[in-house]
Parts: structure tokens; sequence; C-alpha cells
């Protein structure tokens, strides 16, 4: 085998550290093909030769890396990426503590390797990681088990829990079905508001990159911010993980939710939002503090989404940041300020406007600064401070709801480096929904009404907000 032990050995020791994954069977399979005895010269050269392009392979297998299909399919939005967030990224992902103990264990190998067979370690340990996980994951269930139900309601447990003993595709694939042949049957109805009610705007100010897990890494899970509002929902997954998707579900909002396939299809008028509230009296509005052009997000909102107006120039406002593009970032408080003006000298009864940020994304930069990104703490002050400036100027907004795009996973370690606006990593997050009635009697209004019951069902909430 030679040196392709250390090659193993590494792979395991990344492995134990949680840094890669290690797909037993695979491993195992290249492992042998490494031991096999080469007869002649020629032989040893081909088989390092296939062993060199297959090494890199199963190592880009077992990473946590996003698949190649979906990497090359990207190809366009990585070519935006700027040369300062590729070093970034590049830099997160390469961690000098893994290095040095790499270092250290070729150095280890490069002394040990003359008096000792590693190949019989190699083995050892691809046989230990079969083994293992299956031992230590059934006492890790027991007790993780154990404590989930101790402080989950007995109710709840009992309606949402699967039997692990019997999971299997199967299975899996038919609660799924069940669930979205249920979603199928929800639908909102918007109801005009009546003569003698009082007249009120809507703003949806979807936030890309926060969610409920990156707020209480932050230990801001009770932000003054969210003080303001008179309603919170935040015990819901709204199963959407990425900016363009989460826009398609919360526009598509007045039914239930689909497959994620089904988003890029033709959607029901009957599902639209924004048409739906056009159609009750609310004149609709757009507006971002950014052009939308990456990952197409500009037509998921457009086309996907149904809006039925055009974006709203945002040019003017001021430049607080730069995206991991180079293209810039409008300031909230002055892009809301703005519309909040043009709102005020604006004759229509009744706006309902969907605003959407990036103020949070992963890689942006303050304006006039080419150095690192933005630390999220900062972002999250940032923007706060500019949202509590334009609520205290629209205090006689009786509906503001904030709703999260997607989270960026500030806690995560390895997954956190690929980009979150381009690729993802898949888990649920919650989403934030916020309301504000400044005027009694707002959230009573039928169409209010509607929306805030909808919410109120934890299975599927895709009638004011999606996020991942």
């Amino acid at each position: 085998m030679g040196w392709w032990s250390a090659y193993f050995l590494a792979k395991l020791l990344l492995y134990t550290g949680g840094y890669i994954n290690f797909h037993v069977w695979w491993n195992l399979l290249f492992a042998v093909f490494t031991a096999l005895p080469a007869r002649n010269d020629r032989q040893r050269l081909t088989k390092n030769m296939i062993a060199s392009v297959v090494s890199v392979v199963l190592l880009y297998h077992d990473s946590w890396l996003p698949p190649l299909g979906r990497v090359l399919a990207q190809t366009q939005n990585l070519a935006d990426f700027s040369l300062p967030y590729w070093i970034e990224l590049i830099g997160r992902l390469i961690s000098l503590k893994v290095v040095l103990e790499v270092v250290l264990l070729l150095a280890i190998y490069a002394l040990l390797k003359r008096k000792l067979r590693m190949s019989t370690f190699v083995f050892v340990g691809i046989g230990m990681v079969m083994v293992g996980p299956a031992l230590v994951g059934r006492v890790q269930a027991v007790g993780k088990h154990d404590v989930a139900t101790s402080n989950v309601n007995a109710a709840a447990v009992n309606a949402t829990m699967l039997d692990l003993r019997t999971l299997s595709a199967e299975s899996l694939n038919r609660k799924v079905a069940e669930f979205y042949q249920q979603e199928r049957q929800r639908q909102i109805r918007f109801v005009p508001i009546a003569d003698t009610g009082a007249a009120y705007d809507i703003v949806l100010l979807h936030v890309c990159s926060l969610s409920w897990d990156d707020l209480q890494y932050l230990n801001q899970g009770s932000h003054s911010l969210l003080q303001r509002f008179d309603v919170v929902f935040n015990q819901f997954n709204s199963a959407a993980s990425y900016s363009g998707p989460a826009a398609i579900r919360l526009l598509r909002g007045k039914c239930g939710q689909t497959e994620h396939k089904q988003l890029y299809e033709p959607a029901s008028r009957d599902c639209l939002v924004m048409d739906g509230l056009q159609d009750v009296g609310f004149e609709p509005q757009w507006l971002m503090n950014h052009d939308g052009h990456f990952g197409n997000f500009f037509a998921d909102v457009r086309d996907r989404g149904g809006m039925p107006v055009a974006l709203e120039d945002s040019s003017g406002a001021v430049v607080a940041q730069r995206s991991f593009d180079g293209t810039p970032i409008y300031d909230d408080y002055s892009v809301l300020s703005r519309w909040w003006q043009q709102r005020l000298r604006n004759p229509a009864q009744q706006v309902a406007l969907y605003y959407n940020t990036i103020s949070m994304h992963d890689g942006n930069r303050r304006e006039g600064k080419r150095l690192a990104s933005l630390d999220y703490a900062t972002q999250l002050t940032l923007f706060t401070t500019g949202l509590n400036r334009f609520l205290d100027e629209a205090l006689t907004f009786p509906a503001i709801a904030i709703v999260h795009a997607d989270g960026v996973v500030v806690q995560s370690h390895l997954l956190s480096w690929v980009a979150q606006p381009l690729l993802p990593p898949a888990r649920q997050l919650r989403v934030i929904v916020v309301n504000r009635g400044a005027v009694e009697g707002a959230l009573r209004h039928d169409c209010a009404a509607a929306v805030l019951q909808r919410h109120r069902h934890a299975a599927a909430v895709t009638h004011i907000g999606e996020e991942i």
C-alpha cells in the first residue's frame, strides 16, 4: 500500500474530528485496490495514476462540499464571486489546526512505516468506522430520546415522532406524500375590508440570512426589536432553505406547500398573495435593497412569485455594503424611508409592499472596504438599527411583518464555508414572523385574521413567510 496508507490514515483523522464524512465501502474498496501488489514498474505506475484520480474524487465525495453536479450547475454564480470573497472562503475551508495535525500525522507515519505494517492500521481503522458508529449511535439515541421526551409535550411527541425501529425509505415517502396531500387542501381567501373597517397598509419585510437559530446563537432571541411587535411566531418550519424558493413560497402563500420542483412550474392565480391582496383593494408594490440578479432572484419574485408590478428603483438610496459579487447593497433605512415618504404622497387607500433585503448575506462588505466580510453580529446590529429607525417613522402602519428568507448558519463550522446564498447545507431552521398592529382591530379583520390563523398550524406555514 505504501504511502497510500498515509492517505487513509489522514482521512480517518479528519473523519474523527468531524471535518469529513467517510463512506466505508467505497474507501474499503479503494484501500483493497491500493494494497494489491504490482508485478512490475509499469503496473505500479498505472495503479498509482488511477489511484491518484480516484483519491481526489473519493475525498471530494467524502467531504461536506455540495455534489459536483450542483457546483457545475452553479458555474455562473461562482464566477460572480469577487476575488477577496474567494480568498475568504478558502480561508474558512482550510483550518491551520487541521493542517498541523495532518503534517504531524505524516511525520509520525514516516518514522513508523519502516518498522510497522501501516496498512494493517488502515484496515483496522476502516473496520472501526464500520462498527463504531452503530454501537455509539444506539447509546446516544436512547439518551437523546429520554431528554427530548422530558422537555416536549407528550401529546406533541406522540403525534410527530416516527418509530425508528420501522423507519424506512418507503415510510418516509409515505409521510411526505400524506403531507403534500393535506397541503393541497389548504387555501386562504382574502376578504375585502368592510365599509366600516379601518383601512391599513401591509408591509412584508423579507429578510435573507436570518433565523431563530442564528439569533439564539448570538443570544439575541429576545432582541429589543422583537419587543415592538404584537405577535411573534417561532414554532414551525417553512420548508425553504434558500432565498429564491423562500420568496416563491411566500408569494404563493395563499395555498399550501408544494414540492420544491413545483415551485418552478406555473402557479394558480388563487395561490398568489400579491394578486390576492390587489383583488381586495391593496395597491401592490415591490422594493429591494439589491438588484436581484444573483441566482436569478429577480425572476423568482417577478415570474414564479407572480409579482404584478415592476420593481421600484432604489438606486438613489445610500449604498451601505457591497455584496460578494461587488454589487451595491443599499441601506435598509435609506430605502424604506424614501419609500415611506412616497407612500405619504400616494393617495391609495391601502398599499401592500413586498420588501426583500440581503443586508445580512454572507460575504457582504462595508462600502469602501475590501477586506474581510462583515461579521454576523455587526450585520445584525446594522439591520436592526435601520429597521428600528424606519418603525419609528412608520408608526401609523397597522400591519408590518418580518419574514425570514433563510438562515446563515453562523454556528456551524466547516459547513458554513460555502456561500450561503449559493449552496446552503440542508437543515431545518425556524422562521420568525412578526406582525405589528398599531391600529386596534386591524388584526381582527378577516384578511389579517386568516393569515394569523393559518400560522397557528405548526405543520405547514406558507402564508406569511418561508425560510429554511
